[in-house]
């Protein structure tokens, strides 16, 4: 766990358009309407899990993959190289309000090789 918050983070400006934004939004909709709303983890941070009964991989498949293939391109660039047999483990969509953050302490991706985060939007001024 320590070894991986040292890692440096690696931006990747723009890498997704409106209409991929607009799916992401549509599958956090989708779920909440089977699941209910996002579960609130900690304090202004809510969880929604897109991986539940496949509904990423059979409502945003094309999106899913581009997101993994970003994933598995930049391990191979800037760190191990490990993640390129790996598949998807978990997609998660997080609405953080006021105080919420990765640079969280108690966050942490057990069991994950790569931890792909992606900032849909920026935070309020």
């Amino acid at each position: 766990r320590a070894a991986a918050q040292r890692l440096p983070v690696i931006r990747v400006p723009k890498f997704l358009d409106d209409s991929a934004l607009n799916a992401i939004d549509a599958l956090g909709s989708a779920h909440a309407l089977v699941h209910g709303p996002p579960v609130a983890a900690r304090t202004a941070w809510r969880t929604q899990y897109l991986n539940a009964d496949g509904l990423a991989r059979t409502q945003a498949g094309e999106l899913l993959d581009r997101l993994v293939t970003l994933a598995k391109d930049v391990d191979d660039e800037h760190f191990s190289g490990n993640a390129r047999e790996c598949e998807t483990r978990c997609v998660e969509l997080h609405d953080c309000g006021e105080g919420a953050g990765l640079d969280d302490p108690t966050h942490f991706d057990s069991g994950s090789v790569v931890t792909l985060d992606v900032c849909l939007r920026e935070a309020d001024a």
